[in-house]
């Protein structure tokens, strides 16, 4: 609970003697004179920011709708508050209007709502009905991190300022991730949903490295990872898979058609041929660990259940080859049709499956497709 504001009071007249300000971020500097402070005994001059609308003069105004005398100003202060007009009793300022800023505590602690409500609310934040693409960013002033795809757009950051010292945006709104920070127990609560209910999507091996890299202890709740090119780099391959030892919940780790396929004819798309065997050389270490953390849980998983192979994302397949119906469609000049790539794709699955069940020394007990 935040500590409660300090009560500050001001005048109708010129007890409080703020000075006008055009910049509302900024508090003023209050004027300070010993007549100010002499002239109303028992007051302090008030250290926050106003915006009067009256002009320097600060005179009110006659209202002729009302037949009133009127004043506008707009307050600011650190803390939660409410105004609350009260009339001087004693002393040599009796009769004199004051308006006080009362510190608001009548709040609801977040805390106190139970367990499921603030499930939902976690849920009502973290959960995002798309992949989550991540991509890598680096500036001559940082070294090189995981963001969301479209970190540098303007039309993502409307009203902020990019500051290319910081490589970062100015005034933007925090991050709703922000929230794991405030405490312990939210932190707890609120993680196996903002990385456990979505699936992060990456370009490659280097952008989920730097990934895995940055959000440290919080793999341990990753569900479902996808990579979505085929380009495999083997100087960041084993290290990136180390990391994912972690995460111990994994449902899906999804690999593009073409990452692991040898017959997708790579030397068309400028790549070296990968293989099944190749990419089971740096994976080996990871599925062992999920492997044996499966053997303590009371509803474990098939560990090659987890491996999916997806079809390449470009050219998109039609809509009579997803329908499993024949077509004339062609990709690089392969004259296979959209359902004969598609079908290939689930055979590279079915033999990535067991390729990791005979390495592991297990069987293959499910036939369970992305």
């Amino acid at each position: 609970m935040p500590p409660p504001a300090k009560r500050r009071k001001a005048s109708a007249s010129k007890a409080a003697a703020p000075t006008t300000s055009t910049d509302l971020t900024t508090p003023t500097e209050p004027t300070t004179s010993s007549s100010a402070t002499n002239a109303y005994p028992g007051f302090d001059p008030w250290h926050a920011t106003l915006d009067i609308d009256a002009g320097d003069n600060k005179m009110s105004v006659f209202n002729t709708t009302k037949s009133q005398f009127m004043h506008s100003a707009k307050i600011y202060d650190s803390d939660a508050f409410k105004l609350k007009p009260l009339t001087v009793a004693d002393g040599p300022l009796k009769g004199r209007h004051v308006i006080m800023l009362e510190p608001i505590n009548d709040f609801f602690r977040f805390m106190d709502f139970p367990p499921e409500i603030r499930n939902i609310v976690y849920d009502m934040l973290f959960q995002e009905a798309e992949d989550i693409e991540i991509v890598t960013f680096k500036s001559k002033f940082s070294g090189q991190r995981a963001v969301r795809r479209g970190f540098k757009r303007q039309s993502k950051h409307p009203g902020d300022t990019w500051n290319p010292q910081k490589s970062n945006w100015e005034h933007q709104t925090p991050s709703v991730h922000s929230l794991l920070k405030t405490c312990q127990q939210i932190k707890e609560e609120a993680a196996p949903v903002a990385y456990g209910s979505n699936r992060f999507s990456f370009n490659g091996l280097p952008e989920l490295k730097a990934f895995l890299s940055g959000i440290g202890t919080m793999r341990q709740f990753l569900r479902q990872i996808r990579l979505v090119y085929g380009s495999y780099h083997h100087t960041v391959a084993a290290t990136t898979f180390h990391k994912l030892k972690d995460a111990k919940d994994l449902q899906s780790v999804t690999f593009p058609h073409d990452m692991v396929c040898g017959d997708c004819r790579p030397e068309r798309l400028g790549r070296k041929s990968i293989t099944i065997r190749d990419v089971l050389v740096h994976t080996k270490p990871f599925l062992k660990a999920f492997h044996k953390a499966q053997k303590s849980k009371d509803d474990p998983v098939n560990v090659p259940d987890i491996i999916c192979v997806a079809p390449e994302t470009w050219p998109r397949f039609c809509e009579d080859g997803e329908m499993g119906r024949s077509c004339t469609c062609t990709y690089l000049g392969d004259p296979s049709s959209c359902r004969e790539r598609l079908q290939h794709t689930k055979e590279v699955q079915v033999d990535f499956r067991k390729a990791v069940a005979d390495e592991l020394g297990i069987e293959v007990t499910s036939s369970k497709e992305e």
